[in-house]
């Protein structure tokens, strides 16, 4: 019961989108602690970002005060990490998607039916780099983002995937877990409290 309940509160609206963001920016990806897959690479990189940061910080503070920095800096970072996670929850957690267990999985099914096509207006996607284009990213990781556009252009035929709307996307939410049975993710308020103990239905999401 205390897993579920840590489950039902992490993905929670206010959680999810409100204080997780800002602290997977701010603190989680700014130590390489806890992650010893990392390479010595990656870790040094960590660090050196950091004290580039670290001394930004400190000029501006010096600048133009403590307190005008935090007034400045913090609105850009909590509406930018939120806007990140929410990139990257709806290009994974949506309907209709694809979901199978190891034996069973197939890359490039997974690849264009189990991302999202996030198709946001123009200007939003220019902004965020091409990235709602995500299902190609994950076809082959080796496009440029530049290029993600034209290779669905050139490849209509073979991509013709339904895409996901920036209106459609504001369902996505409410997403939480997958029903084997009906083959798509589903909400709390929809599943029975029998069923959210059967392991071999309900997977998080």
């Amino acid at each position: 019961w205390w897993a579920r309940l840590g489950y039902r509160l992490y993905r929670h609206p206010l959680v999810m989108f409100g204080l997780f963001p800002t602290l997977l920016f701010a603190v989680r990806f700014r130590s390489s602690f806890g992650k010893p897959h990392q390479r010595r690479k990656q870790r040094t990189s960590i660090w050196l970002t950091n004290l580039g940061l670290l001394g930004l910080i400190l000029a501006a503070t010096w600048l133009i005060g403590l307190g005008v920095f935090l007034l400045l800096y913090a609105p850009v970072l909590i509406i930018s990490a939120t806007t990140g996670v929410w990139m990257f929850y709806v290009q994974h957690q949506f309907n209709p998607t694809y979901w199978n267990r190891h034996d069973q999985w197939d890359r490039i099914h997974a690849s264009l039916h189990g991302s999202s096509y996030y198709r946001l207006p123009r200007l939003l996607q220019w902004f965020t780099g091409n990235i709602g284009l995500h299902h190609i990213h994950h076809l082959d990781t080796r496009i440029p983002n530049y290029r993600l556009q034209q290779c669905i252009d050139d490849n209509r035929d073979l991509l013709n995937i339904p895409p996901l709307t920036l209106r459609e996307s504001f369902r996505c939410a409410g997403l939480k877990l997958w029903d084997e049975r009906s083959r798509r993710m589903v909400g709390f308020d929809t599943v029975c409290h029998t069923a959210l103990g059967d392991g071999d239905e309900l997977k998080r999401g």
